[in-house]
């Protein structure tokens, strides 16, 4: 566990700046069952009612947050493009990959074609683009060989 993070989910928002029971709600669903459930599921089982999550969940709940309070993207979008990335990186965590976009309105990924001509397609819709000046999570480091976020400079000096 120590070696994938452990964050409470306290820490999660307090890290990511997003309200405690959105987080909340985001990895456990609603307890009233109303809504569409949770969003992610921790690589951790609960201990005696306790839940935590690893770094790499943490790190989706901050890109989702940048997504959907940040650029404003509808939530419905959010869960769409999670579910349809994990398929299609093969990754539980695909909100952790380094080629995720936003406008505003949908989500983007970044892919090279068989040429090996980078193109920007809507995760949702399939369309293509090609690529123009795009902003990028700044803070996150992203593993080489995976693709994944491997650190999240949060400050200088940390």
């Amino acid at each position: 566990m120590i070696s994938k993070g452990l964050y409470n989910l306290a820490e999660v928002s307090r890290l990511t700046e997003i309200n405690s029971s959105t987080i909340r709600t985001w990895f456990k669903g609603r307890s009233d069952k109303t809504g569409y459930g949770a969003i992610f599921y921790s690589d951790y089982q609960p201990i005696h009612g306790d839940y935590a999550v690893s770094f790499l969940d943490l790190i989706d709940a901050l890109v989702a947050g940048q997504l959907r309070v940040t650029h404003q993207v509808p939530m419905r979008i959010v869960r769409q493009a999670h579910k349809l990335l994990q398929k299609e990186l093969n990754t539980k965590h695909p909100f952790c990959h380094v080629d995720i976009y936003t406008d505003g309105r949908n989500i983007f990924r970044c892919a090279a074609d068989e040429l090996g001509e980078k193109k920007l397609s809507d995760v949702v819709s399939r369309q293509q683009f090609f690529i123009h000046i795009l902003e990028k999570l700044a803070h996150i480091d992203y593993s080489e060989i995976t693709k994944l976020a491997q650190r999240w400079r949060i400050s200088n000096g940390i």
